[in-house]
């Protein structure tokens, strides 16, 4: 009870409109916004071998039988069309879509409505190639809590064929800890596009694949992923097309939503294009959680 009576006042503070893009953007931040990550920490091999056994602690319990296996298979693959189809949509021309105010130059963003919440697609030019990308996005996803600041934890529970498995992500508490940690069960699926480019899709597995954790509450996912296409001048340069489809559940007005997630596809690419130009040497700065200049 109190966590509710919690959570609808810090809500109220925002349903005046939050017109201030800064303090939405702290909504599903994980820090604050002058908090940085240490890039240069590398866990040692004692670490990694522990994280590892309480990993497969964690997920010992999770048992898929062959037919849950070809549900989540298929569930897996409408997504990924589901994806695809959002993301050839010409969001400009359809008026379905509504163009949106992002707080990180050189993307657009634009939102619908959709279930279990509202749709954003967000687009975005990457440095780095396509397979570099892929690798960064899918291969990469456990160790993605790096730069990707929202994220607490990414785990790959266990694989289901060649090109899906079954992940879970916990987000990282926001707003002083009133928004408290939400994780997700999904599949995850991936195609090679032909002409070059990869798709990857996310999807609600159920609720019954993982017991929830005390203290964090189960959010859902609708079809979610990116299409990784190759850029049109550059083979060092992708072009990202990021869906977001994403219910976390709880009692907040639906303009923080809608802002907070605004802000979090622009803290994505912003963190991501940071981290790229640190590994080249170019940037020094770590993962920023939000931007200070209200565009």
């Amino acid at each position: 009870m109190f966590e509710v009576v919690a959570r609808l006042n810090a809500a109220r503070q925002f349903t005046d409109g939050v017109t201030d893009l800064e303090d939405a953007e702290k909504v599903f931040s994980g820090m604050d916004l002058d908090a940085a990550d240490d890039l240069s920490a590398t866990p040692s091999s004692a670490t990694t071998t522990s994280d590892e056994k309480l990993k497969e602690n964690k997920y010992a319990s999770v048992k898929i039988t062959a037919a849950q296996s070809d549900e989540l298979i298929a569930s897996s693959q409408r997504s990924l069309d589901k994806v695809l189809e959002l993301a050839n949509a010409d969001a400009a021309k359809d008026s379905a879509w509504t163009e949106e105010i992002p707080t990180t130059e050189n993307i657009t963003v634009h939102s619908r409505d959709g279930k279990p919440s509202r749709i954003y697609k967000c687009e975005a030019e990457i440095p780095l190639s396509p397979d570099e990308l892929f690798d960064e996005l899918y291969t990469n996803l456990e160790t993605s809590n790096v730069w990707n600041v929202t994220a607490a934890e990414s785990n790959v529970i266990c694989k289901l064929d060649e090109t899906t498995d079954l992940v879970h992500l916990i987000s990282a508490p926001a707003l002083g800890g009133v928004i408290s940690s939400r994780d997700f069960v999904n599949t995850r699926t991936w195609r090679r596009q032909d002409g070059g480019g990869y798709v990857i899709a996310n999807s609600f597995a159920g609720k019954n694949v993982l017991k929830p954790q005390k203290g964090i509450t189960r959010g859902e996912n609708g079809p979610t992923g990116w299409v990784i296409l190759p850029h049109p001048t550059s083979p060092f340069k992708s072009r990202l097309i990021w869906i977001l489809n994403m219910d976390i559940k709880g009692y907040f007005p639906s303009s923080v939503i809608r802002k907070g997630s605004i802000s979090e596809v622009s803290c994505f690419v912003r963190n991501l294009r940071r981290y790229i130009e640190r590994n080249a040497g170019s940037d020094e700065h770590a993962p920023e959680t939000g931007s200070t200049d209200v565009q």
